[in-house]
C-alpha cells in the first residue's frame, strides 16, 4: 500500500491520535507502535525483518522476561525459570527415591536367569498413569549362553505420594493413583501381574488395607468387611494359641531336664551327650541339668520335647 498524507493521518487517528498533520501522525505512530527487533530464524542467510503478529508477541515476551529477570536480580529474588529448575531437580530426587524403594521391594515377577542376564530394572515417572513390563534377551560374555533381563515401567500421578510416599500399599503392591475417601479408605489404581513379566493397571478400592477391584464403593465395603471378619477370627485363634504356649512355658520354669530324662525316652545317647557338652560350653562349666523352658527356647524339636515330657512325669 502506498502511504500518503491522507491515509497516514487516518491510520494515526484510527489508533487514537488527534493530529491532522502528517508529521504529527508519524510522530504518534513512532511513539505508540514500537518496531519489533526480532529476526526470523535463518541458517546462514540473513532474513528480512519479521513484522508479523507472532514476531511482535515474541519480542514483547522476551522484553518482559528480561525486565522480570533484572527486577528479580535487583531484589535478590529467584526468577520463574530458576524456580522451575529447582522444582524439576526436586522431582527427580523424589522419583529416584521411589524407584529405589520399588526396586528393593519389587513384588512382581523378575528374571531369574543365572548364566546370563538375571538383572531387573525399574523406571518410575510422572504422567498419565499406566504400567508395563517385559524382558530383553542377553548373552554371556563368551556368547555361549543366553538369558533375560527383565524391566518394569510405572507412570504414577503426583497426588499418589501424598498418601503413599513410596508409591506402594502396606502389602507391597505399586500404586499408580490414589484418592482418599475416608481416613482408611482410598480409591486407587494399582499394578498387578499379567502374563510373563508384563503388568496391568487395576482400578478399585483399598478398604482398611484390603484390595477390592471394581467401581462400586458399597460392594467394595461389604467385601472388605467379610475379609476383615475372617482375618479377625484367624488373629483371635493365633493369639489364643500364643497365650496357651506362654502358659505352657511358664509351667515349665520349675522343671529341670537331665541327661537321664533324654536317654529314658529313647533319644540317642551320643547325640544327647554331644548336646550336653554344647550346653556346658554355653554355661561355662559342666552342668547336670537345664531348666525346661530355657531348653525349649534354645532347641524346640521332637527330641527335646520328649525329654521335657519325661521330666514332667518325674516331677509329677
Amino acid at each position: 500500500m502506498k502511504y500518503t498524507k491522507t491515509n497516514v493521518v487516518a491510520i494515526a487517528q484510527a489508533r487514537g491520535s488527534k493530529s491532522t498533520s502528517i508529521a504529527g501522525a508519524v510522530m504518534y505512530l513512532r511513539t505508540h507502535i514500537p518496531r519489533p527487533r526480532t529476526r526470523l530464524e535463518h541458517s546462514g542467510v540473513r532474513q528480512p525483518w519479521a513484522r508479523g503478529a507472532d514476531a511482535v508477541q515474541e519480542y514483547r515476551e522476551s522484553e518482559l522476561h528480561a525486565r522480570a529477570q533484572a527486577f528479580c536480580e535487583e531484589l535478590g529474588l529467584k526468577t520463574r525459570e530458576e524456580y522451575r529448575q529447582i522444582a524439576r531437580k526436586r522431582e527427580q530426587t523424589i522419583l529416584s527415591r521411589v524407584t529405589g524403594y520399588i526396586s528393593d521391594h519389587y513384588p512382581y515377577r523378575m528374571s531369574q536367569s543365572s548364566w546370563a542376564g538375571g538383572e531387573h530394572y525399574v523406571n518410575v515417572r510422572f504422567g498419565e498413569i499406566g504400567c508395563s513390563g517385559g524382558s530383553n534377551q542377553v548373552w554371556s560374555d563368551n556368547g555361549k549362553w543366553s538369558g533375560t533381563d527383565s524391566y518394569a515401567e510405572f507412570t504414577i500421578s503426583r497426588r499418589v505420594l501424598r498418601y503413599f510416599p513410596d508409591a506402594t500399599t502396606p502389602d507391597g503392591l505399586v500404586v499408580l493413583d490414589a484418592k482418599r475417601i475416608t481416613l482408611r479408605e482410598y480409591e486407587i489404581v494399582w499394578a498387578e501381574q499379567a502374563r510373563g513379566f508384563d503388568l496391568k493397571p487395576v482400578k478399585g478400592f483399598l478398604i482398611r488395607g484390603y484390595h477390592v477391584p471394581g467401581i462400586d464403593l458399597t460392594k467394595a465395603r461389604k467385601k472388605a468387611a467379610i475379609a476383615r471378619a475372617k482375618t479377625l477370627d484367624t488373629r483371635i485363634k493365633e493369639r489364643a494359641r500364643k497365650q496357651a504356649h506362654k502358659c505352657e512355658i511358664a509351667a515349665l520354669t520349675g522343671i529341670w531336664v537331665g541327661f537321664d530324662d533324654s536317654i529314658r525316652v529313647g533319644n540317642c545317647e551320643t547325640a544327647t551327650r554331644q548336646y550336653q557338652h554344647k550346653l556346658s560350653q554355653l554355661a561355662g562349666g559342666i552342668i547336670g541339668g537345664i531348666r525346661a523352658d530355657y531348653l525349649l527356647a534354645l532347641r524346640d524339636d521332637v527330641y527335646t520335647r520328649r525329654a521335657v515330657a519325661k521330666a514332667e512325669e518325674r516331677y509329677a
